[in-house]
């Protein structure tokens, strides 16, 4: 195979058997795993069927290369790495997580989840305190006016 990057757009038919050969699927499932994302995730940010995605994965179904340009650049992918398994997984390594990472950052969204649920609950007492005390000051204020004429 010619060392003819992706970079100019086109896929030669050398290219599309090469990737066949290779069977990228298992690879898309390591990316997908160092993810933390499940099939329909992938597919849906890749605009393809889950089912689609899945014959990908399992290579039942070649990968064209609008999935694979897609799915690189979604998922920060080295088009290199994916195609023929040289270099770094990963354009910027920083841009993945550890999956420690990505538990800590899940849990503290459901922490403020929570925490925003409790504010607008506490709103709502709030707003309810203040029309009673709204409603009272009203009524006293008629009464005065009643003992007052």
């Amino acid at each position: 195979m010619s060392n003819k990057k992706l970079s100019d757009g086109k896929i030669n038919q050398e290219q599309r058997i090469f990737m066949n050969e290779k069977k990228i699927g298992s690879k898309l499932a390591k990316v997908r795993r160092k993810m933390n994302l499940k099939q329909y995730q992938v597919a849906e940010k890749c605009g393809v069927p889950t089912t689609t995605y899945h014959n990908y994965e399992s290579n039942k179904r070649s990968v064209d290369l609008i999935f694979f340009r897609t799915f690189c650049k979604e998922f920060n992918v080295n088009e290199d790495w994916l195609l023929t398994g040289e270099g770094e997984m990963f354009l910027d390594k920083g841009a993945v997580g550890t999956q420690e990472e990505v538990v800590a950052l899940r849990k503290r969204v459901e922490e403020l989840t929570a925490e925003v649920s409790g504010l607008r609950k506490k709103n709502m007492e709030l707003s309810e305190e203040y029309i009673i005390a709204l409603r009272d000051l009203s009524s006293i204020q008629g009464r005065l006016l009643r003992i007052e004429n």
